[in-house]
Protein backbone atom coordinates (compact mmCIF):
# COMPACT_ATOMS: atom_id res chain seq x y z
CA UNK A 1 0.00 0.00 0.00
CA UNK A 2 1.09 3.71 -0.71
CA UNK A 3 -1.54 5.87 -0.14
CA UNK A 4 1.05 8.82 0.45
CA UNK A 5 1.13 12.32 -0.49
CA UNK A 6 2.41 12.13 -3.73
CA UNK A 7 -0.81 9.52 -4.83
CA UNK A 8 -3.11 12.15 -2.54
CA UNK A 9 -1.49 15.02 -5.11
CA UNK A 10 -2.58 13.41 -8.31
CA UNK A 11 -6.09 12.32 -6.78
CA UNK A 12 -6.89 15.85 -5.55
CA UNK A 13 -6.59 16.80 -9.06
CA UNK A 14 -8.37 13.68 -10.65
CA UNK A 15 -11.34 15.42 -7.73
CA UNK A 16 -10.75 18.64 -8.70
CA UNK A 17 -11.93 17.67 -12.77
CA UNK A 18 -14.96 15.45 -11.62
CA UNK A 19 -15.82 17.17 -8.12
CA UNK A 20 -15.89 20.81 -7.81
CA UNK A 21 -18.96 22.55 -8.39
CA UNK A 22 -21.06 19.17 -7.38
CA UNK A 23 -23.67 19.40 -4.37
CA UNK A 24 -23.84 17.27 -1.73
CA UNK A 25 -27.08 15.82 -1.94
CA UNK A 26 -26.79 12.92 0.99
CA UNK A 27 -24.14 11.65 3.45
CA UNK A 28 -24.53 7.97 4.63
CA UNK A 29 -22.19 5.86 7.02
CA UNK A 30 -22.10 2.68 5.42
CA UNK A 31 -19.62 1.27 7.40
CA UNK A 32 -18.10 1.46 10.90
CA UNK A 33 -15.10 3.49 9.46
CA UNK A 34 -16.79 4.41 5.50
CA UNK A 35 -18.64 7.41 4.69
CA UNK A 36 -20.33 7.43 1.48
CA UNK A 37 -21.15 11.50 -0.07
CA UNK A 38 -23.92 11.18 -3.03
CA UNK A 39 -23.02 14.53 -4.88
CA UNK A 40 -24.67 15.22 -8.32
CA UNK A 41 -23.10 17.80 -11.08
CA UNK A 42 -23.84 18.61 -14.49
CA UNK A 43 -26.62 15.92 -14.67
CA UNK A 44 -24.25 13.04 -13.32
CA UNK A 45 -24.72 11.09 -10.17
CA UNK A 46 -21.77 10.48 -8.54
CA UNK A 47 -20.63 9.13 -4.83
CA UNK A 48 -17.13 10.25 -3.08
CA UNK A 49 -16.08 7.47 -0.62
CA UNK A 50 -14.08 8.02 2.48
CA UNK A 51 -12.53 5.24 4.26
CA UNK A 52 -11.00 5.90 7.72
CA UNK A 53 -10.47 2.08 8.31
CA UNK A 54 -6.22 1.54 8.84
CA UNK A 55 -5.64 -0.96 6.45
CA UNK A 56 -8.12 0.52 3.30
CA UNK A 57 -7.89 4.48 4.09
CA UNK A 58 -8.28 5.96 1.25
CA UNK A 59 -11.08 8.58 -0.72
CA UNK A 60 -12.62 7.63 -4.05
CA UNK A 61 -14.77 8.28 -6.56
CA UNK A 62 -17.25 5.39 -7.59
CA UNK A 63 -20.76 5.14 -8.86
CA UNK A 64 -21.96 1.84 -6.69
CA UNK A 65 -24.51 3.32 -4.41
CA UNK A 66 -24.26 1.31 -1.04
CA UNK A 67 -26.79 -0.84 0.13
CA UNK A 68 -25.82 -0.51 4.06
CA UNK A 69 -26.05 2.32 6.21
CA UNK A 70 -25.33 3.15 9.61
CA UNK A 71 -26.19 5.63 12.28
CA UNK A 72 -23.63 8.29 13.88
CA UNK A 73 -23.76 11.26 15.85
CA UNK A 74 -21.16 12.87 13.69
CA UNK A 75 -22.64 11.57 10.46
CA UNK A 76 -25.78 13.63 11.69
CA UNK A 77 -23.35 16.63 12.36
CA UNK A 78 -22.37 16.23 8.88
CA UNK A 79 -25.98 15.68 7.71
CA UNK A 80 -26.57 18.95 9.11
CA UNK A 81 -23.97 20.97 8.57
CA UNK A 82 -23.00 20.27 4.70
CA UNK A 83 -25.90 18.43 3.01
CA UNK A 84 -27.60 20.91 -0.08
CA UNK A 85 -23.43 22.27 0.10
CA UNK A 86 -21.51 23.30 -3.25
CA UNK A 87 -17.98 21.45 -3.30
CA UNK A 88 -15.96 24.69 -3.87
CA UNK A 89 -12.31 23.45 -3.87
CA UNK A 90 -10.18 20.69 -3.11
CA UNK A 91 -6.75 21.24 -1.73
CA UNK A 92 -3.72 19.30 -0.03
CA UNK A 93 -2.28 20.63 2.76
CA UNK A 94 1.72 20.86 1.85
CA UNK A 95 2.27 18.01 0.04
CA UNK A 96 1.28 15.76 3.70
CA UNK A 97 -1.52 13.02 3.56
CA UNK A 98 -4.22 15.56 4.32
CA UNK A 99 -7.55 16.35 1.69
CA UNK A 100 -9.18 19.48 2.54
CA UNK A 101 -12.36 19.88 0.87
CA UNK A 102 -14.11 23.46 0.94
CA UNK A 103 -17.76 22.99 0.75
CA UNK A 104 -20.05 25.99 1.04
CA UNK A 105 -24.04 26.26 2.26
CA UNK A 106 -26.52 28.64 2.67
CA UNK A 107 -28.02 29.41 6.18
CA UNK A 108 -31.01 31.39 6.35
CA UNK A 109 -29.81 34.15 8.65
CA UNK A 110 -26.00 34.02 7.71
CA UNK A 111 -26.56 33.66 4.20
CA UNK A 112 -23.40 31.46 2.31
CA UNK A 113 -21.50 29.68 4.71
CA UNK A 114 -17.86 27.78 3.78
CA UNK A 115 -16.58 25.11 6.10
CA UNK A 116 -13.90 22.65 5.24
CA UNK A 117 -13.91 18.85 5.66
CA UNK A 118 -10.68 17.70 6.12
CA UNK A 119 -9.80 14.18 5.47
CA UNK A 120 -6.12 13.18 7.41
CA UNK A 121 -5.07 9.59 5.80
CA UNK A 122 -2.90 8.33 8.40
CA UNK A 123 -3.45 5.42 8.53
CA UNK A 124 -4.02 3.69 11.90
CA UNK A 125 -5.06 7.55 13.18
CA UNK A 126 -6.61 8.55 9.94
CA UNK A 127 -9.42 10.64 10.95
CA UNK A 128 -12.30 13.02 9.60
CA UNK A 129 -12.95 16.89 10.74
CA UNK A 130 -15.74 19.07 10.25
CA UNK A 131 -14.05 22.98 10.75
CA UNK A 132 -15.05 26.36 10.58
CA UNK A 133 -13.31 29.14 11.06
CA UNK A 134 -10.14 26.80 12.39
CA UNK A 135 -12.28 25.73 14.83
CA UNK A 136 -13.50 21.80 15.33
CA UNK A 137 -17.16 21.18 14.68
CA UNK A 138 -16.98 17.64 15.08
CA UNK A 139 -14.65 14.89 14.08
CA UNK A 140 -14.37 11.37 13.87
CA UNK A 141 -12.13 10.11 16.08
CA UNK A 142 -12.23 12.46 19.69
CA UNK A 143 -8.78 12.79 21.79
CA UNK A 144 -8.07 15.26 24.24
CA UNK A 145 -4.42 15.63 25.42
CA UNK A 146 -2.51 17.95 27.21
CA UNK A 147 0.82 17.50 25.02
CA UNK A 148 -0.46 17.39 21.48
CA UNK A 149 -3.25 18.22 19.33
CA UNK A 150 -6.42 18.28 20.93
CA UNK A 151 -9.16 16.46 18.51
CA UNK A 152 -12.09 17.63 20.42
CA UNK A 153 -15.21 20.21 18.93
CA UNK A 154 -14.80 23.45 20.23
CA UNK A 155 -11.08 23.43 19.76
CA UNK A 156 -8.73 25.04 17.70
CA UNK A 157 -7.57 22.91 14.66
CA UNK A 158 -3.91 22.28 14.00
CA UNK A 159 -2.23 20.07 10.96
CA UNK A 160 0.44 17.66 12.00
CA UNK A 161 3.65 19.63 12.20
CA UNK A 162 5.76 18.80 9.98
CA UNK A 163 9.76 20.35 8.44
CA UNK A 164 10.70 18.45 5.94
CA UNK A 165 10.68 19.91 2.15
CA UNK A 166 7.62 19.29 -0.43
CA UNK A 167 8.43 16.33 -2.96
CA UNK A 168 7.54 18.90 -5.75
CA UNK A 169 11.06 19.91 -4.84
CA UNK A 170 12.72 16.46 -4.80
CA UNK A 171 15.52 16.02 -7.19
CA UNK A 172 17.86 13.39 -7.33
CA UNK A 173 21.27 12.87 -5.12
CA UNK A 174 23.03 9.49 -5.63
CA UNK A 175 24.13 9.94 -1.75
CA UNK A 176 20.94 9.99 -0.43
CA UNK A 177 19.33 6.31 0.19
CA UNK A 178 15.57 5.93 0.19
CA UNK A 179 15.12 6.47 3.59
CA UNK A 180 17.11 9.59 4.03
CA UNK A 181 14.43 10.32 0.95
CA UNK A 182 11.50 9.98 3.38
CA UNK A 183 13.08 11.46 6.24
CA UNK A 184 13.72 14.85 3.80
CA UNK A 185 10.74 15.03 1.82
CA UNK A 186 7.18 15.29 2.34
CA UNK A 187 4.61 12.92 0.53
CA UNK A 188 7.39 10.47 -0.06
CA UNK A 189 6.46 6.60 1.22
CA UNK A 190 9.31 4.22 1.63
CA UNK A 191 8.03 2.01 -1.54
CA UNK A 192 8.20 5.22 -4.07
CA UNK A 193 11.58 5.81 -2.87
CA UNK A 194 13.03 2.46 -3.07
CA UNK A 195 11.84 2.98 -7.37
CA UNK A 196 13.62 6.65 -7.01
CA UNK A 197 16.54 5.11 -5.60
CA UNK A 198 17.07 2.19 -8.03
CA UNK A 199 15.49 3.82 -10.49
CA UNK A 200 17.40 7.27 -10.55
CA UNK A 201 14.29 9.33 -11.21
CA UNK A 202 15.22 12.88 -11.94
CA UNK A 203 12.40 14.83 -10.38
CA UNK A 204 8.84 14.07 -9.68
CA UNK A 205 6.91 16.95 -11.35
CA UNK A 206 6.64 15.24 -14.69
CA UNK A 207 5.90 11.61 -13.97
CA UNK A 208 2.76 10.19 -16.03
CA UNK A 209 0.00 8.80 -13.86
CA UNK A 210 -0.91 4.97 -14.71
CA UNK A 211 -2.80 3.39 -11.80
CA UNK A 212 -1.46 0.23 -11.39
CA UNK A 213 -2.58 -2.77 -8.66
CA UNK A 214 -0.37 -5.96 -8.11
CA UNK A 215 -2.25 -8.33 -7.82
CA UNK A 216 -0.42 -10.97 -5.56
CA UNK A 217 0.61 -8.34 -3.00
CA UNK A 218 -2.62 -6.12 -3.51
CA UNK A 219 -0.01 -2.96 -3.40
CA UNK A 220 -0.93 -0.46 -5.64
CA UNK A 221 0.37 3.32 -6.96
CA UNK A 222 0.12 5.61 -9.35
CA UNK A 223 2.38 4.85 -11.31
CA UNK A 224 3.34 1.16 -12.26
CA UNK A 225 6.79 0.71 -10.22
CA UNK A 226 6.45 -3.09 -9.52
CA UNK A 227 8.38 -5.24 -11.05
CA UNK A 228 5.64 -8.30 -11.81
CA UNK A 229 3.70 -9.82 -14.66
CA UNK A 230 0.46 -10.29 -12.71
CA UNK A 231 -0.55 -6.38 -12.19
CA UNK A 232 -3.60 -4.83 -13.56
CA UNK A 233 -4.00 -0.90 -14.48
CA UNK A 234 -6.69 1.14 -14.30
CA UNK A 235 -8.07 4.26 -16.22
CA UNK A 236 -8.67 6.65 -12.99
CA UNK A 237 -7.07 6.57 -9.53
CA UNK A 238 -10.29 6.61 -7.78
CA UNK A 239 -10.83 3.42 -10.20
CA UNK A 240 -7.64 1.84 -8.57
CA UNK A 241 -8.94 2.68 -4.83
CA UNK A 242 -12.68 1.29 -5.53
CA UNK A 243 -11.01 -2.29 -7.16
CA UNK A 244 -8.45 -2.81 -4.39
CA UNK A 245 -10.80 -2.05 -1.59
CA UNK A 246 -13.18 -4.51 -2.12
CA UNK A 247 -10.91 -7.73 -2.17
CA UNK A 248 -9.54 -6.65 1.19
CA UNK A 249 -12.67 -6.11 3.16
CA UNK A 250 -14.07 -9.40 2.38
CA UNK A 251 -11.48 -11.26 3.10
CA UNK A 252 -10.89 -9.41 6.22
CA UNK A 253 -14.74 -9.61 7.24
CA UNK A 254 -14.62 -13.15 6.76
CA UNK A 255 -11.92 -13.80 9.50
CA UNK A 256 -13.54 -11.27 11.55
CA UNK A 257 -16.80 -13.07 12.01
CA UNK A 258 -14.99 -16.69 12.29
CA UNK A 259 -13.31 -15.48 15.18
CA UNK A 260 -16.55 -13.66 16.76
CA UNK A 261 -18.19 -17.10 16.51
CA UNK A 262 -15.89 -18.74 17.76
CA UNK A 263 -15.66 -16.52 21.14
CA UNK A 264 -19.50 -16.67 21.13
CA UNK A 265 -19.20 -20.00 21.37
CA UNK A 266 -16.13 -20.08 23.66
CA UNK A 267 -18.29 -18.24 26.01
CA UNK A 268 -21.46 -19.69 25.83
CA UNK A 269 -19.63 -23.40 26.68
CA UNK A 270 -17.79 -21.98 29.41
CA UNK A 271 -21.35 -21.31 30.78
CA UNK A 272 -22.28 -24.78 30.52
CA UNK A 273 -19.19 -25.69 32.25
CA UNK A 274 -19.72 -23.58 35.33
CA UNK A 275 -23.01 -25.00 35.54
CA UNK A 276 -21.76 -28.75 35.66
CA UNK A 277 -19.18 -27.77 38.00
CA UNK A 278 -21.79 -25.91 40.67
CA UNK A 279 -24.05 -28.83 40.19
CA UNK A 280 -20.89 -31.27 41.14
CA UNK A 281 -20.15 -29.11 44.01
CA UNK A 282 -23.52 -29.16 45.37
CA UNK A 283 -23.43 -33.22 45.27
CA UNK A 284 -20.69 -33.22 47.87
CA UNK A 285 -23.01 -33.81 49.97
CA UNK A 286 -23.42 -37.04 48.89
CA UNK A 287 -20.35 -37.88 51.20
CA UNK A 288 -22.35 -36.56 54.03
CA UNK A 289 -24.91 -38.84 53.50
CA UNK A 290 -23.31 -42.19 53.67
CA UNK A 291 -21.50 -40.86 56.75
CA UNK A 292 -24.69 -40.39 58.10
CA UNK A 293 -26.14 -43.94 57.48
CA UNK A 294 -23.28 -45.79 59.12
CA UNK A 295 -23.21 -43.59 61.93
CA UNK A 296 -26.76 -44.12 62.35
CA UNK A 297 -26.36 -47.35 64.81
CA UNK A 298 -28.93 -48.91 62.45
CA UNK A 299 -28.84 -52.20 60.68
CA UNK A 300 -27.30 -52.40 57.45
CA UNK A 301 -29.12 -54.79 55.97
CA UNK A 302 -32.64 -53.07 56.49
CA UNK A 303 -34.21 -51.76 53.15
CA UNK A 304 -35.88 -48.36 53.42
CA UNK A 305 -36.88 -45.47 51.41
CA UNK A 306 -35.59 -42.44 53.84
CA UNK A 307 -33.60 -42.19 56.10
CA UNK A 308 -34.77 -39.23 58.14
CA UNK A 309 -34.47 -36.30 55.65
CA UNK A 310 -32.21 -38.29 53.11
CA UNK A 311 -34.23 -40.13 49.90
CA UNK A 312 -32.92 -43.74 49.46
CA UNK A 313 -33.44 -46.36 46.99
CA UNK A 314 -35.85 -48.23 48.77
CA UNK A 315 -34.88 -51.90 46.49
CA UNK A 316 -30.97 -51.23 48.00
CA UNK A 317 -30.10 -52.39 51.51
CA UNK A 318 -29.07 -49.02 53.65
CA UNK A 319 -25.02 -50.39 53.24
CA UNK A 320 -26.01 -50.23 49.47
CA UNK A 321 -27.47 -46.64 49.75
CA UNK A 322 -23.92 -45.71 51.40
CA UNK A 323 -21.86 -47.12 48.97
CA UNK A 324 -23.83 -45.67 46.17
CA UNK A 325 -23.55 -42.18 47.78
CA UNK A 326 -19.72 -42.12 48.22
CA UNK A 327 -19.81 -43.29 44.06
CA UNK A 328 -21.85 -40.23 43.83
CA UNK A 329 -19.45 -38.01 46.02
CA UNK A 330 -16.12 -39.26 44.15
CA UNK A 331 -18.00 -39.24 40.43
CA UNK A 332 -18.85 -35.36 42.05
CA UNK A 333 -15.05 -34.77 42.73
CA UNK A 334 -13.69 -36.11 39.07
CA UNK A 335 -16.20 -33.56 37.57
CA UNK A 336 -15.07 -30.49 40.11
CA UNK A 337 -11.78 -31.36 38.35
CA UNK A 338 -12.37 -31.96 35.18
CA UNK A 339 -14.69 -29.20 35.13
CA UNK A 340 -11.58 -26.87 36.62
CA UNK A 341 -9.12 -27.75 34.19
CA UNK A 342 -11.67 -27.12 31.16
CA UNK A 343 -12.36 -23.82 32.48
CA UNK A 344 -8.77 -23.10 32.38
CA UNK A 345 -8.39 -23.99 28.87
CA UNK A 346 -11.64 -22.00 27.63
CA UNK A 347 -10.72 -18.99 29.75
CA UNK A 348 -7.30 -19.09 27.77
CA UNK A 349 -9.35 -19.65 24.27
CA UNK A 350 -11.57 -16.45 25.13
CA UNK A 351 -8.97 -14.52 26.21
CA UNK A 352 -6.95 -15.07 23.19
CA UNK A 353 -9.91 -14.98 20.96
CA UNK A 354 -10.94 -11.52 22.93
CA UNK A 355 -7.06 -10.53 21.94
CA UNK A 356 -7.23 -11.12 18.14
CA UNK A 357 -10.41 -9.39 17.99
CA UNK A 358 -8.77 -6.25 19.45
CA UNK A 359 -5.54 -6.59 17.38
CA UNK A 360 -7.73 -6.21 13.98
CA UNK A 361 -7.29 -2.45 14.44
CA UNK A 362 -3.58 -2.73 13.64
CA UNK A 363 -3.31 -5.37 11.61
CA UNK A 364 -2.31 -5.31 7.68
CA UNK A 365 -3.12 -7.69 4.92
CA UNK A 366 0.40 -9.49 5.49
CA UNK A 367 -0.49 -9.99 9.14
CA UNK A 368 -3.81 -10.92 8.34
CA UNK A 369 -2.01 -13.95 5.90
CA UNK A 370 -0.45 -15.02 8.95
CA UNK A 371 -3.24 -15.19 11.23
CA UNK A 372 -5.10 -17.40 8.59
CA UNK A 373 -2.52 -19.72 8.43
CA UNK A 374 -2.48 -19.81 12.54
CA UNK A 375 -6.39 -20.42 12.60
CA UNK A 376 -6.79 -22.98 10.17
CA UNK A 377 -6.18 -25.66 13.09
CA UNK A 378 -9.09 -23.76 14.81
CA UNK A 379 -11.15 -25.08 11.74
CA UNK A 380 -11.17 -21.55 9.60
CA UNK A 381 -10.06 -23.17 6.80
CA UNK A 382 -11.49 -26.08 4.80
CA UNK A 383 -9.28 -25.52 1.50
CA UNK A 384 -6.30 -28.66 1.12
CA UNK A 385 -2.97 -26.57 1.58
CA UNK A 386 -0.78 -27.52 -1.50
CA UNK A 387 2.61 -27.41 -0.81
CA UNK A 388 5.14 -26.23 -3.79
CA UNK A 389 8.11 -26.25 -1.22
CA UNK A 390 9.08 -27.86 1.69
CA UNK A 391 10.38 -24.53 2.84
CA UNK A 392 7.18 -22.81 5.06
CA UNK A 393 7.30 -18.81 4.20
CA UNK A 394 8.38 -16.71 7.10
CA UNK A 395 5.97 -14.44 9.22
CA UNK A 396 6.05 -10.91 8.19
CA UNK A 397 7.70 -8.93 10.80
CA UNK A 398 7.20 -5.25 11.34
CA UNK A 399 10.53 -3.74 11.25
CA UNK A 400 11.46 -0.16 12.69
CA UNK A 401 15.12 1.51 12.43
CA UNK A 402 15.75 3.87 14.98
CA UNK A 403 19.34 5.77 15.42
CA UNK A 404 20.42 3.09 18.50
CA UNK A 405 19.28 0.62 16.40
CA UNK A 406 16.06 -1.92 15.13
CA UNK A 407 12.85 -2.86 16.63
CA UNK A 408 10.87 -5.65 15.82
CA UNK A 409 6.87 -6.10 16.05
CA UNK A 410 4.56 -9.51 15.87
CA UNK A 411 1.48 -8.49 15.67
CA UNK A 412 0.21 -12.18 16.00
CA UNK A 413 0.69 -15.61 17.61
CA UNK A 414 2.73 -16.58 14.74
CA UNK A 415 4.89 -13.81 14.10
CA UNK A 416 5.78 -13.37 18.23
CA UNK A 417 6.58 -17.40 18.01
CA UNK A 418 8.98 -16.62 15.11
CA UNK A 419 10.29 -13.15 16.33
CA UNK A 420 11.36 -14.44 20.21
CA UNK A 421 12.26 -17.67 18.60
CA UNK A 422 14.22 -17.28 15.47
CA UNK A 423 14.95 -13.68 15.43
CA UNK A 424 15.93 -12.55 19.15
CA UNK A 425 18.77 -12.89 20.60
CA UNK A 426 19.02 -13.48 24.39
CA UNK A 427 20.64 -10.13 24.83
CA UNK A 428 18.08 -8.41 23.07
CA UNK A 429 14.89 -6.50 25.04
CA UNK A 430 11.23 -7.81 25.13
CA UNK A 431 8.91 -5.03 25.58
CA UNK A 432 5.16 -6.29 26.16
CA UNK A 433 2.26 -4.45 27.89
CA UNK A 434 1.26 -5.94 31.41
CA UNK A 435 -1.38 -8.46 31.81
CA UNK A 436 -2.77 -7.81 28.57
CA UNK A 437 -2.85 -9.13 24.85
CA UNK A 438 -0.76 -6.99 22.59
CA UNK A 439 2.40 -7.31 20.36
CA UNK A 440 5.82 -8.94 21.19
CA UNK A 441 8.75 -5.84 20.52
CA UNK A 442 12.11 -7.33 20.28
CA UNK A 443 14.83 -4.24 20.31
CA UNK A 444 18.23 -4.70 19.28
CA UNK A 445 20.90 -2.24 19.47
CA UNK A 446 24.14 -1.49 21.16
CA UNK A 447 22.57 0.24 23.87
CA UNK A 448 18.92 0.72 26.19
CA UNK A 449 18.78 4.68 26.77
CA UNK A 450 15.66 5.90 27.71
CA UNK A 451 14.91 6.98 24.43
CA UNK A 452 14.86 3.31 23.06
CA UNK A 453 12.83 2.21 26.32
CA UNK A 454 9.99 5.03 25.47
CA UNK A 455 10.10 4.24 21.76
CA UNK A 456 9.75 0.51 22.01
CA UNK A 457 7.35 1.18 24.85
CA UNK A 458 4.78 2.71 23.11
CA UNK A 459 5.21 0.71 19.92
CA UNK A 460 3.89 -2.39 22.87
CA UNK A 461 1.43 -0.11 24.02
CA UNK A 462 0.11 1.21 20.38
CA UNK A 463 -0.09 -2.41 18.90
CA UNK A 464 -2.04 -3.81 22.17
CA UNK A 465 -5.90 -3.96 23.70
CA UNK A 466 -4.69 -0.91 25.65
CA UNK A 467 -4.12 1.38 23.03
CA UNK A 468 -6.89 3.91 23.79
CA UNK A 469 -5.81 4.04 26.98
CA UNK A 470 -3.11 6.38 28.96
CA UNK A 471 -0.77 5.92 31.60
CA UNK A 472 -0.04 2.32 30.15
CA UNK A 473 2.35 -0.11 31.97
CA UNK A 474 4.84 -2.04 29.49
CA UNK A 475 7.47 -4.87 31.27
CA UNK A 476 10.23 -4.96 29.80
CA UNK A 477 13.55 -7.44 30.24
CA UNK A 478 16.82 -9.45 28.40
CA UNK A 479 15.26 -12.53 25.79
CA UNK A 480 17.24 -14.50 28.19
CA UNK A 481 14.59 -14.63 30.77
CA UNK A 482 12.01 -15.48 28.88
CA UNK A 483 10.41 -18.57 28.53
CA UNK A 484 7.43 -19.94 26.91
CA UNK A 485 4.36 -21.43 28.36
CA UNK A 486 3.24 -24.59 27.17
CA UNK A 487 -0.04 -25.97 26.36
CA UNK A 488 -1.57 -21.93 26.14
CA UNK A 489 -3.13 -21.03 23.03
CA UNK A 490 -1.13 -18.06 21.08
CA UNK A 491 2.32 -17.52 22.36
CA UNK A 492 2.56 -16.61 26.06
CA UNK A 493 5.74 -16.02 28.30
CA UNK A 494 6.59 -16.22 31.53
CA UNK A 495 9.63 -13.74 32.18
CA UNK A 496 11.54 -12.16 35.37
CA UNK A 497 14.31 -9.70 36.13
CA UNK A 498 11.75 -6.89 34.45
CA UNK A 499 11.01 -3.44 34.99
CA UNK A 500 7.93 -1.82 34.51
CA UNK A 501 7.54 1.84 32.35
CA UNK A 502 4.28 3.16 32.23
CA UNK A 503 3.87 5.21 28.97
CA UNK A 504 1.09 7.43 27.12
CA UNK A 505 1.46 6.73 23.37
CA UNK A 506 2.16 9.54 21.38
CA UNK A 507 0.21 9.42 18.03
CA UNK A 508 2.21 12.00 15.92
CA UNK A 509 5.45 9.81 16.73
CA UNK A 510 3.73 6.33 15.96
CA UNK A 511 2.88 7.65 13.00
CA UNK A 512 5.85 9.25 12.15
CA UNK A 513 7.30 5.77 12.79
CA UNK A 514 5.76 3.80 11.23
CA UNK A 515 5.49 5.63 7.71
CA UNK A 516 8.68 5.32 7.44
CA UNK A 517 8.84 1.60 6.67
Amino acid sequence: MAFDGVFIYHLINEFNTELKQARIEKINQTDKELFSFQLYFNKKRMFLNINLNSHLCSAFLTSTKSTSSLSSQFLMTLRKHLEGGIINNISQHHTDRVIIFDITTYDFLEGPVTRQLIFEAMGKHANLYLISDNIILDCFKKSFSLTSRQLMPKATFEYFPSSKLSFLDYTYDAHLSYKEITEKYEGVSTLLAKYLVSEKVMSLKNLEVVPTLELDSQKFYFIDIFNSSNKKYFNSLSELLSNRGIKKVTSNLKLEKFIDDKLKKAIKKKVTLESQKLTAEKNLVYKDYGDYIYQSNLDLNLKSATLDDILLDSNLTLNQNAQKFYKLYQKAKRTITHMGDFLIEIEDKITWYEDIIKSFSYLNSDDYNDLEQELILEGYSKKKQVHHSKKKSKPNILQIEIPEGIIYIGKSSTQNAYLVSEIAHSNDYWFHIKDGGGSHVIYRGDTLNENVIRVASMLAAHFSSYSDSSSIPVDYTQVRNLKKIPGKPGYQLNYKNHKTIYIDISKEMIDSLISKQ
